[in-house]
């Protein structure tokens, strides 16, 4: 069986695994998970060789889901134990709330929020030329002209894990849209 290889669901085994555990240090900790090999994390290459195709555990991925996790104060970076809201979010049924809290704050740290975010969706839907609001666009139009301390890729990341969580509405082709005029 494929594994969901997407964000959200990484951060979500990553931390079904750290609270099955007891914390030693975040590397034996990934280190852990590339000998479990979970299937949100294998790869299947074609091995031209052998002529079959070989699963591989990406330990770069592991790592990236980490760091994101870390980033977002869900994870310890030194023992890859739950942190509070890690724990929080370790529950099913509050992992969404806690990742748009968690996202929505980073954001704004950053200087970026969300609202602006969702102001310039809209502004891109209902110019006179419409501008189709992807993660790259919005990018440009929020934090290029503001001193944003975020990089193309994590913007875009963090977006697609807010459209994920039910933060952001997203359609067709990755265009993200404001949610409703109602904040959290």
């Amino acid at each position: 069986m494929r594994g969901d290889t997407t964000y959200y669901r990484r951060i979500q085994v990553l931390l079904e695994l750290s609270g099955a555990r007891s914390p030693r240090s975040a590397e034996d900790f990934i280190q852990g998970i590339v000998r479990r090999s979970p299937p949100n994390f294998v790869f299947h290459r074609w091995d031209a060789d052998k002529e079959e195709v070989t699963p591989q555990c990406s330990e770069s991925a592991i790592r990236k889901a980490f760091d994101m996790a870390v980033q977002l104060g869900l994870l310890d970076r030194g023992s890859a134990a739950l942190t509070t809201q890690g724990a929080e979010a370790a529950d099913p049924g509050q992992f969404d709330s806690v990742l748009r809290r968690r996202i929505r704050s980073h954001l704004q740290q950053a200087g970026c929020a969300i609202e602006s975010v969702e102001d310039a969706a809209r502004r891109m839907l209902q110019s006179r030329k419409i501008q189709l609001p992807t993660a790259d666009e919005l990018y440009v139009a929020v934090c290029s002209p503001n001193a944003v301390n975020l990089s193309q890729s994590e913007f875009c990341t963090l977006v697609r894990l807010l459209a994920a969580c039910g933060g952001i509405r997203i359609c067709r082709r990755h265009l993200y849209l404001p949610m409703h005029p109602k904040r959290e």
